[in-house]
């Protein structure tokens, strides 16, 4: 290959001003620039937004302020893998530490002729993805510029990007701060060539090539492989030709048999016709006798018609008679209203006269009293009334002290009562607790006991601490296992499988399976699970104790593999601390309680502080060293309130010596519970005996004070008598008065008389006339009685006449149905036996005239098969010889056919891959050639001179750099990047990155950290060329990120600098 000529750098500078923009005329910026990136809860930002301008952007700030999470998270944001960030290997790994999700969002300019479907996302187009801990795909949003949700499939967002050529895993797209390093401290000319390759998106090209030449090799071998066999075909297709050769006395035997089979089908024909004439005649005999039923049926209508007239003659006899009774029914209805309102009245007038009765014997009374009052009156006028005051008062002092006395006496006897109730009150209060005390402690002492005896039954059973019918219970399942009588023999108890590797967890562990699945059983299926129940009632119930649970499913022998689903924790789940001696059991413990899900902590704060702030993966629940339950979300602790395991204890004999003395500790305490109870007693008993002299002392000072108050009362009326002797004129007047009320009481007496005998009267008269209509509505109604049982003889004869027109109606739709079934059966057969019949005797031949029956046909038939199987056993199946020869006519043809066009294919793939080769080569030539040229330019402008050494066949690419001098020429550069200085080195891979941009046509590039060892004249170089080389492209985007000082850069239309804050640093 001859050496290419290289154009000078100041040509190729000419040549691109030359062929450049006018920068006065403003440019549009290209399509798929990048906008805004928002990043929240990613690496170590919580919330950090930028809006890019559509030229050069330098984000400038120190180190440790999260300036490459901008590159990253538009990588990732764009739907980049995070192998190629070079920042870890998992998404999930970009989420801010103590946060579970994370967003990113990038907004893309879709502006100019070349945006996406402008009429529907506008003029931008937002990409949002979410990341979240649990999963490492994160979920995609795409919207357009109104936020307007169209798509969640990254393939709509590959596309996208497609259409902006942007390439999000193209290191020098978008070259991160690790590449950068790599490629600045690599000192193989490989690496370099493939850095090359890929950049220039040679090496996607140099892939599909291999693949495609694969693809053509393993067709030619296919070609290969069909060429040898089409010989072989071609032969035995000449061989099955010879043998169809020779049939000519085979086929005059099967013409005859065809013959035969012809005569056979249309004598089959014949008989089916028959047939069906023969249900023919059966369906018209029985049209023929529907007649009859017809007017059976008609006959029996008019029979009920008849009985219905004569039911209605009856009834409108009884409609006549009951008319009139209908009138004197209202009439009476009429009466019994009146003789209700005149009984009212007559009892009105009878509480009347009472009332005036009473009036009358009061005022009598009255007079009386007051008569025997003036005689009184007159015989006391001679007494001392002066002595009569002075004796009464005497004796009132005496009472009234006496009374007072009394009065302090019993208030103080009634305090002295009530603090002996209050003491009674007390002291029963006392001992309903201490014998609360005393039962808890029974039942704990007995509980005990009882405990003790299962664990000294258990040192030669094991079985027995589940329960004193465990024993009974197995030995009965073993019994109905050898009977056969359940599908596989029960499971149990669950505990009974279950050992404990570390003590110190058995609490949890106990309290996490439930005492109620520890002695629980598991069976296979239902019907054995119905079994089993009928044995535990009647087994449990003998021993008084409460029956096991029984658990059903399907036994699987295996045991389940739920590693992959365990509790995500460095500590234990209850399935680690675990021995289960049973596959099913331990199936059966996954099924119930999840135990690969439960997590086995010793320390009870850790535990909480585990559940609490951050629960492990695949966990639901906790259980610490005292068995206390601690769940998540809502944060709770359920206590454990016992205190040693009671299935999973490692050592019987430690636990018959712990419940002992349990159980003395608590005989001695029950035994001080019990004497505080009687020494209560013995102090309730004295109270109440004090409490009951106090209540005899209230209650006689009480009676006394009764009777003190009695005879004042009396002492005070004997003196208001003789204080109200007065005027006996006065009380004289006074009956006089009387008398005249008397008087008009009897008057108003004598007028309530006669009104109550008047209203007595109209009541007796409406009560005849009630009875008098009571009687004639008797009489009609035993003139209806006769006419009612002939209405009933008519309802007899009208269901008799119905039961006779249903029974015949029942047996015309018999008929019928017969008759519908055999029209039925006669279509069915002329379809489906006739018709078919004649079609395939017609297939065969057209309609012959048959002389023999079928009988004999057939067996003319069976001599010509057997005489033909005797020709194809001497020559050979004529059918199958004939299929042969068809079928490898047909095979020799088709792949005569294929081997054809894979013959043309294999010429035409020849020439494309070759064409392809040259292309490529050519391609890669021209890219390299424009690199070279470009990076000699960019280096001239720093007084460099350098070279790319392309070695293609080694596939190396070796970058040599050397100042400019006149004593030099280009061909004696020869220094490599490892004889440059740092700012030399990182200035000559910026030139070698930019030379590689003019290979990429991406709307945006980015680089991180380009000038990190760049001294400042280096810098300087390496800033303007690359806002010079913005100007010369202004339809593309650049996003620099660098820690150093900026403050030297010019900052125009074409140049925006934004800095990161300051990080914030420990003290």
């Amino acid at each position: 290959m001859g050496k290419r000529k290289l154009e000078s750098s100041q040509s190729i500078v000419a040549k691109r001003r030359k062929n450049g923009v006018n920068h006065d005329k403003e440019v549009l910026p290209n399509a798929g620039i990048i906008q805004r990136v928002e990043l929240r809860n990613f690496m170590n930002h919580a919330h950090l937004s930028f809006d890019f301008q559509p030229r050069v952007n330098i984000v400038t700030g120190f180190n440790g302020t999260g300036k490459s999470a901008i590159l990253t998270g538009l990588v990732v944001g764009l739907g980049g893998k995070a192998s190629s960030t070079s920042r870890g290997s998992q998404i999930s790994g970009f989420i801010k530490d103590g946060k579970n999700v994370s967003d990113i969002k990038v907004v893309l300019n879709n502006g100019g002729p070349d945006a996406y479907q402008p009429d529907v996302y506008g003029d931008s187009i937002v990409v949002e993805r979410k990341l979240s801990r649990s999963s490492n795909s994160g979920d995609y949003k795409i919207k357009t510029a109104s936020m307007r949700l169209m798509s969640t499939k990254k393939s709509d967002l590959t596309r996208i990007l497609d259409h902006f050529n942007i390439q999000v895993e193209n290191p020098v797209a978008i070259l991160n701060q690790e590449t950068s390093k790599n490629f600045l401290y690599s000192k193989n000319p490989g690496e370099v060539y493939q850095f090359f390759t890929k950049a220039t998106k040679l090496e996607q090209m140099k892939i599909g090539y291999d693949v495609a030449r694969k693809e053509f090799k393993a067709s030619m071998d296919v070609l290969k492989s069909k060429e040898s066999v089409l010989p072989m075909m071609e032969l035995e297709l000449k061989q099955a030709q010879e043998k169809a050769a020779a049939l000519e006395s085979i086929d005059k035997i099967r013409s005859k048999l065809d013959k035969k089979e012809c005569e056979l089908a249309w004598a089959i024909v014949e008989y089916k016709e028959n047939e069906h004439h023969l249900m023919n005649q059966r369906l018209i005999k029985l049209n023929n006798t529907r007649p009859k039923y017809e007017a059976t049926v008609t006959k029996s209508q008019k029979k009920v018609e008849k009985a219905k007239e004569h039911k209605v003659e009856i009834e409108e006899k009884i409609q006549n008679m009951a008319g009139d009774t209908g009138t004197f029914e209202s009439q009476r209805s009429e009466f019994k209203k009146t003789l209700m309102e005149k009984r009212q009245v007559t009892r009105t007038n009878g509480e009347a006269m009472k009332q005036v009765q009473q009036e009358l014997a009061q005022q009598q009374k009255d007079k009386t009293s007051m008569q025997e009052r003036i005689a009184e009156l007159r015989a006391s006028s001679q007494k001392d009334h002066s002595s009569l005051v002075k004796d009464r008062d005497e004796k009132l002092s005496k009472l009234t002290s006496k009374l007072h006395d009394l009065e302090t006496k019993l208030a103080n006897a009634k305090k002295e009562m009530n603090e002996s109730t209050q003491a009674l009150t007390t002291l029963r209060e006392e001992k309903m607790e201490h014998a609360s005390i005393v039962g808890d402690l029974e039942r704990i002492k007995k509980d005990k006991q009882q405990k003790i005896g299962y664990l000294e039954k258990s040192r030669g059973n094991k079985f027995i601490r589940f329960g004193k019918y465990v024993p009974a219970f197995l030995e009965e399942i073993n019994r109905l296992h050898k009977m056969g009588k359940f599908t596989k023999k029960p499971v149990g108890p669950i505990g009974a499988h279950i050992c404990i590797k570390d003590m110190r967890y058995a609490l949890g562990a106990e309290r996490a399976i439930s005492k109620s699945l520890m002695t629980s059983f598991y069976v296979n299926h239902k019907s054995d699970a119905a079994l089993l129940n009928d044995v535990k009632r009647r087994i449990c119930k003998m021993h008084g104790e409460r029956p096991p649970e029984v658990l059903v499913g399907a036994f699987t022998e295996e045991r389940y593999h739920v590693e992959p689903d365990k509790a995500q924790t460095h500590h234990p789940t209850l399935m680690d601390q675990l021995m289960v001696d049973n596959n099913i059991v331990f199936n059966c413990l996954v099924d119930q309680i999840s135990m690969h899900n439960i997590v086995m902590v010793l320390n009870g704060e850790e535990a909480r502080a585990l559940m609490f702030r951050r629960q492990p993966k695949n966990s639901h629940v906790c259980y610490d060293e005292k068995g206390d339950e601690i769940l998540p979300k809502p944060d709770r602790v359920f206590a454990n309130h016992m205190s040693r395991p009671n299935f999973l204890s490692a050592n019987v004999e430690e636990d018959i010596r712990e419940e002992t003395q349990g159980l003395r500790e608590v005989s001695k305490d029950l035994l001080e519970a019990s004497k505080n109870v009687e020494k209560l007693t013995l102090q309730i008993q004295s109270n109440h005996e004090k409490h009951s002299r106090l209540k005899g002392a209230v209650n006689s000072i009480e009676r006394q004070i009764r009777k003190i108050n009695t005879d004042m009362e009396e002492i005070n009326a004997q003196v208001i008598e003789q204080d109200t002797i007065g005027d006996v004129d006065a009380l004289i007047s006074d009956v006089n008065n009387l008398d005249v009320e008397i008087e008009q009481l009897k008057v108003n007496l004598d007028t309530a008389k006669l009104k109550y005998n008047n209203s007595k009267a109209a009541e007796q008269e409406v009560e005849k006339q009630l009875s008098a209509v009571t009687s004639k509505l008797r009489s009609m109604n035993s003139s209806i009685d006769p006419l009612r049982g002939e209405l009933n003889t008519a309802d007899e004869a009208i269901d008799q006449a119905n039961n006779e027109l249903t029974h015949y109606k029942r047996e015309l739709k018999k008929l019928d149905e017969k008759i519908s079934k055999e029209e039925e059966s006669l279509n069915r057969f002329m379809v489906n036996e006739v018709e078919k019949s004649i079609q395939a005797a017609s297939q065969m031949s057209p309609r012959v005239k048959v002389k023999k029956t079928s009988q004999s046909l057939q067996a003319e038939i069976a001599k010509l098969k057997e005489q033909l199987s005797r020709e194809e056993q001497l020559r050979g199946n004529a059918d199958e010889i004939r299929d042969v020869l068809n079928s490898r006519m047909e095979k020799y043809e088709t792949a005569k056919s294929q081997l054809q066009q894979c013959q043309l294919y294999r010429e035409r793939m020849t020439k494309s891959l070759s064409t392809r080769r040259r292309n490529l080569f050519k391609l890669t030539l021209n890219t390299a050639d424009t690199t070279k040229l470009y990076f000699a330019t960019f280096l001239h402008q720093r007084n460099y001179e350098g070279k790319l050494q392309f070695d293609f066949d080694k596939q190396t690419l070796a970058i040599k750099v050397d100042h400019q001098s006149s004593s030099k020429s280009s061909k004696d550069c020869n220094k490599d990047l490892k004889g440059l200085s740092g700012g030399e080195k990182s200035f000559s891979t910026l030139c070698f990155i930019m030379s590689l941009w003019e290979s990429i046509n991406s709307p945006f590039r980015c680089m991180d950290e380009f000038d990190v060892f760049m001294d400042m004249v280096n810098r300087k170089v390496s800033i303007k060329m690359l806002t010079e080389f913005a100007k010369e492209n202004p339809s593309h985007q650049f996003i620099l990120l660098t820690p150093q000082d900026t403050s030297q850069i010019e900052v125009n239309d074409y140049v925006h600098i934004f800095r990161m804050p300051d990080p914030k640093r420990g003290n």
